[in-house]
């Protein structure tokens, strides 16, 4: 029997033409959620989320009567109601898939607050010219890695680069590169002991939300950088914030906040991080590249026709990371 897909969200001209395509090829039948009837709806085998479709998501999903994997383009999960997806149905992420732009966006901001630049631009700006303050060597630094997953090892490849030490904390270890050092969340605190730069890539889930407050601040390096570049639930926000504004060489790289209006609309920080010179943000852009949107397409139907052909799909999702116990 073919493989019935149902594709949802927002789909350009140049994402439907390979999509149109790649499902001719690989057998599929597929259909829009925007042409599809209640009965197509209700007999697709999978479910590929695009980006806008977190409105009426749960409506959707349950509208899938047969629904046996839902793939997301996105390489985040937590939007979903994981209560509302059949027990029985696969819900795989596209983990790895914007991991190459992001840890280039990391590094931009590890090094901007390394050599204090933004510092030393606000001086110049007053008529100081040089503040005094030495900048920190990469060569022989200690980079630590929360989360250690596609981004996480992009990461370090770059942090290898810089002839700096990877530390990192993940479930699961492997790919390369292999890290100086490991552990899991256990050992998250002597990790944050040791570090000169943490950046945070794990995904948002019951484990990791609120993980990092201010008892792990303390546990930091007065003079620590800290990158996040995953979910801005990970963090405490006030604790963060008070730490920062207590702590003038600390130095934190924000992509990813709490309260995310989405793209071009107006943003308020309940917290004024930005007019802090040992702060630097971006507008959760730092995946933003030429061609990544179909790049992560791409990836995301590569895993589908796995699933079509009676493969195991990858970056399988565990639901008892995101659901209560009842």
């Amino acid at each position: 029997m073919r493989v019935k897909l149902l594709v949802a969200g927002r789909v350009p001209e140049e994402m439907r033409k390979f999509i149109d395509s790649s499902c001719r090829t690989a057998g599929l039948q597929h259909t829009y959620v925007s042409d599809a009837s209640k009965n197509e709806m209700r007999e697709c085998d999978v479910l590929f989320l695009g980006f806008g479709t977190r409105e009426r998501l749960s409506e959707l999903i349950n509208g899938c009567e047969r629904l046996r994997m839902l793939q997301t383009e996105s390489a985040g999960v937590d939007y979903i109601d994981f209560a509302s997806v059949p027990p029985e149905t696969i819900v795989c992420s596209n983990a790895g898939a914007f991991a190459e732009p992001i840890a280039e966006h990391v590094f931009a901001m590890i090094l901007s607050l390394a050599k204090n630049l933004k510092k030393g631009e606000m001086a110049m700006r007053n008529g100081i010219f040089g503040t005094g303050e030495l900048s920190l060597e990469m060569r022989g630094s200690i980079l630590g890695i929360f989360g250690y997953g596609g981004i996480g090892r992009e990461v370090a490849k770059l942090g290898r680069l810089f002839g700096m030490k990877i530390y990192a904390i993940s479930r699961n270890i492997s790919g390369e590169p292999q890290p100086d050092w490991s552990g899991g969340t256990a050992e998250l605190d002597s990790m944050l002991s040791a570090a000169d730069v943490v950046v945070i890539s794990a995904p948002l889930n019951l484990q990791t939300r609120n993980l990092f407050d201010r008892n792990r601040f303390d546990k930091m390096k007065r003079d620590a950088i800290l990158i996040n570049v995953a979910r801005g639930g990970i963090i405490v926000e006030e604790d963060l914030y008070r730490h920062v504004v207590a702590n003038e060489k600390f130095r934190v790289g924000i992509d990813t906040w709490w309260n995310e209006p989405g793209k071009k609309k107006h943003f308020t920080p309940r917290y004024d991080f930005l007019a802090l010179p040992n702060v630097i943000g971006s507008p959760h852009n730092s995946e933003d590249v030429q061609g990544i949107e179909m790049k992560a397409v791409r990836r995301a139907f590569d895993n589908i026709f796995r699933f079509a052909r009676g493969e195991k799909p990858l970056n399988i999702v565990k639901r008892e990371d995101y659901m209560e116990r009842t």
